[in-house]
Protein backbone atom coordinates (compact mmCIF):
# COMPACT_ATOMS: atom_id res chain seq x y z
CA UNK A 1 0.00 0.00 0.00
CA UNK A 2 1.71 3.69 -0.64
CA UNK A 3 0.31 6.35 -2.77
CA UNK A 4 -3.44 7.31 -4.19
CA UNK A 5 -6.10 9.97 -4.39
CA UNK A 6 -8.62 11.45 -5.01
CA UNK A 7 -9.19 13.99 -7.98
CA UNK A 8 -12.32 17.24 -7.84
CA UNK A 9 -12.98 19.63 -9.54
CA UNK A 10 -11.59 18.60 -12.83
CA UNK A 11 -11.93 19.77 -16.38
CA UNK A 12 -11.34 18.61 -19.68
CA UNK A 13 -7.79 19.57 -19.59
CA UNK A 14 -6.80 18.02 -16.46
CA UNK A 15 -7.31 20.84 -14.09
CA UNK A 16 -8.26 20.25 -10.85
CA UNK A 17 -7.71 19.47 -7.09
CA UNK A 18 -5.55 16.33 -5.99
CA UNK A 19 -5.64 14.57 -2.44
CA UNK A 20 -2.78 12.58 -2.18
CA UNK A 21 -2.76 9.71 0.79
CA UNK A 22 0.58 8.22 1.47
CA UNK A 23 -0.47 5.46 3.63
CA UNK A 24 2.73 4.22 5.16
CA UNK A 25 3.62 7.84 6.26
CA UNK A 26 -0.23 8.71 6.98
CA UNK A 27 0.27 12.30 5.38
CA UNK A 28 -2.37 13.69 3.59
CA UNK A 29 -1.96 17.03 1.22
CA UNK A 30 -4.25 19.18 -1.23
CA UNK A 31 -3.08 20.73 -4.39
CA UNK A 32 -4.29 22.86 -7.15
CA UNK A 33 -2.58 21.30 -10.13
CA UNK A 34 -3.17 22.66 -13.87
CA UNK A 35 -1.83 22.95 -17.29
CA UNK A 36 0.85 25.56 -17.53
CA UNK A 37 0.41 27.56 -21.09
CA UNK A 38 3.40 29.49 -20.52
CA UNK A 39 5.95 26.43 -20.59
CA UNK A 40 5.19 24.07 -22.72
CA UNK A 41 8.12 21.86 -21.06
CA UNK A 42 7.24 22.05 -17.65
CA UNK A 43 3.36 20.99 -18.96
CA UNK A 44 1.81 21.28 -15.35
CA UNK A 45 2.01 23.27 -12.56
CA UNK A 46 0.81 22.63 -8.90
CA UNK A 47 0.58 24.18 -5.61
CA UNK A 48 0.42 22.72 -2.31
CA UNK A 49 -2.32 24.30 -0.51
CA UNK A 50 -2.89 21.72 2.63
CA UNK A 51 -1.31 18.77 4.30
CA UNK A 52 -1.89 17.20 7.57
CA UNK A 53 -1.28 13.29 9.02
CA UNK A 54 -3.79 11.01 9.53
CA UNK A 55 -3.32 7.09 10.51
CA UNK A 56 -4.43 3.49 9.41
CA UNK A 57 -4.97 0.50 11.50
CA UNK A 58 -3.07 -2.40 10.79
CA UNK A 59 -4.70 -3.54 7.54
CA UNK A 60 -3.80 -0.14 6.26
CA UNK A 61 -7.59 0.98 5.14
CA UNK A 62 -9.46 4.07 6.26
CA UNK A 63 -12.85 5.41 5.42
CA UNK A 64 -12.93 8.93 4.16
CA UNK A 65 -15.66 11.38 3.42
CA UNK A 66 -15.08 14.63 0.83
CA UNK A 67 -17.61 17.57 0.68
CA UNK A 68 -17.26 20.06 -2.01
CA UNK A 69 -19.57 22.76 -1.61
CA UNK A 70 -19.33 25.79 -3.40
CA UNK A 71 -15.50 26.83 -2.94
CA UNK A 72 -15.50 24.92 0.37
CA UNK A 73 -13.70 21.74 0.65
CA UNK A 74 -13.35 19.51 2.98
CA UNK A 75 -11.77 16.10 3.86
CA UNK A 76 -12.17 14.00 6.88
CA UNK A 77 -10.18 10.42 7.94
CA UNK A 78 -11.84 8.22 10.10
CA UNK A 79 -14.12 10.64 11.12
CA UNK A 80 -11.81 13.22 12.17
CA UNK A 81 -11.86 16.30 9.45
CA UNK A 82 -7.46 16.67 8.18
CA UNK A 83 -7.99 19.30 5.78
CA UNK A 84 -10.70 22.42 5.43
CA UNK A 85 -10.29 25.33 3.13
CA UNK A 86 -11.69 27.48 0.66
CA UNK A 87 -10.23 27.83 -2.67
CA UNK A 88 -11.38 29.53 -6.15
CA UNK A 89 -9.05 27.95 -8.60
CA UNK A 90 -10.91 25.40 -10.14
CA UNK A 91 -14.26 24.34 -10.76
CA UNK A 92 -14.72 21.99 -13.05
CA UNK A 93 -17.43 19.06 -13.46
CA UNK A 94 -15.35 15.62 -12.89
CA UNK A 95 -13.99 13.49 -9.53
CA UNK A 96 -12.35 10.11 -9.95
CA UNK A 97 -9.67 8.20 -8.02
CA UNK A 98 -6.10 7.84 -8.78
CA UNK A 99 -3.41 5.19 -7.62
CA UNK A 100 0.37 5.63 -7.81
CA UNK A 101 1.49 2.54 -6.19
CA UNK A 102 -1.19 1.08 -4.41
CA UNK A 103 -4.36 -0.77 -4.92
CA UNK A 104 -7.71 0.86 -4.27
CA UNK A 105 -10.91 -0.89 -3.12
CA UNK A 106 -13.89 1.50 -2.39
CA UNK A 107 -16.64 -0.40 0.20
CA UNK A 108 -19.85 1.33 1.06
CA UNK A 109 -19.54 4.13 -1.52
CA UNK A 110 -21.95 6.88 -1.01
CA UNK A 111 -21.76 10.10 -3.64
CA UNK A 112 -24.06 13.07 -3.39
CA UNK A 113 -24.97 15.91 -4.97
CA UNK A 114 -25.55 18.69 -3.25
CA UNK A 115 -27.70 21.99 -4.23
CA UNK A 116 -25.41 25.13 -5.31
CA UNK A 117 -24.98 27.10 -2.64
CA UNK A 118 -27.23 30.61 -3.33
CA UNK A 119 -24.37 33.09 -2.31
CA UNK A 120 -20.83 32.35 -1.39
CA UNK A 121 -17.70 35.36 -0.41
CA UNK A 122 -14.20 35.16 -0.14
CA UNK A 123 -14.31 37.19 2.69
CA UNK A 124 -16.04 39.31 5.18
CA UNK A 125 -14.99 42.36 3.24
CA UNK A 126 -16.19 41.46 -0.03
CA UNK A 127 -19.32 40.53 1.86
CA UNK A 128 -19.47 44.09 3.22
CA UNK A 129 -19.13 45.54 -0.22
CA UNK A 130 -21.99 43.00 -2.18
CA UNK A 131 -24.72 44.48 0.60
CA UNK A 132 -23.41 48.66 0.54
Amino acid sequence: MGKLGLVSDMDEYGNGYFISFDVLAGLVQIRAWGFNPLNNRQNFVFNNIQSHVFSTNESKSFNFKLIRYGHYIELSVNEAVKLTLMDYTYSGSGIGLYSASSVISLQNSVLSILPAPEEEYASQEEAQKLTD
